[in-house]
């Protein structure tokens, strides 16, 4: 039987293992908790009642913030409230009323 010290599959296996550690821990360490009031693409809609094309939209040109996490979209509730608050009122009447319903129950919430 061979000595344990010189196997080539010992010390292969034990390669691997240290390997596996380091990225353990490399996962570890960037890997960030999500905020607590992150909600996704849907809940936003139905909370502000846009069209994907809008909500893609006002992504695009930095209205509302988002971050990616594991390909999904969030959002900030919080954020997309303050977005919808600070909305300038060159749209139609009828928007500008919507918004301000929509913040006035997204308040009460």
């Amino acid at each position: 039987m061979k000595p344990l010290k010189g196997n080539p599959t010992l010390r292969l296996l034990r390669l691997v293992l240290r390997r596996f550690n380091r990225l353990e821990l490399l996962i570890q360490n960037n890997s960030r908790p999500l905020p607590d009031d992150l909600i996704d693409t849907p809940a936003v809609r139905m909370l502000t009642r846009m069209s994907d094309r809008t909500l893609s939209r006002r992504r695009s040109d930095g209205t509302i913030p988002y971050v990616k996490h594991g390909g999904k979209i969030y959002y900030s509730r919080s954020r997309v409230l303050e977005a919808l608050r600070n909305e300038p009122n060159t749209t139609s009447t009828n928007k500008v009323n919507k918004s301000r319903t929509i913040l006035k129950n997204a308040e009460k919430e």
